[in-house]
């Protein structure tokens, strides 16, 4: 995988992690102490952004990561069945390719 594919596909995980502690009520501060937590795999990416560009430049990512992820919780409701949850996720699936 080239550097721009991984970049990517640390950006979708790191998506889906904040995506995760915003439906469950977690905080921004939550989601940073798990993303920069050296035991936490999920949180590569950001970990690698502090790194190769700073502590304060990965906490922006981060937040801006939280932002667009609390936006989408709220946007989302509630499903009432499996078949639902399916169609959901196929909706999905064709705004993010």
């Amino acid at each position: 995988m080239d550097r721009q594919g991984a970049a990517e596909h640390g950006h979708r995980i790191t998506a889906a992690i904040a995506c995760h502690v915003a439906r469950a009520g977690g905080s921004v501060d939550d989601l940073t102490r798990l993303l920069l937590h050296p035991d936490h795999e999920g949180g590569r990416h950001a970990r690698h952004i502090a790194l190769r560009s700073g502590q304060a430049r990965a906490l922006d990512y981060i937040r801006r990561v939280w932002a667009s992820a609390s936006a989408a919780v709220a946007s989302t409701r509630f499903l009432e069945s499996r078949q639902q949850a399916y169609e959901v996720l196929a909706a999905l699936r064709g705004r993010i390719v």
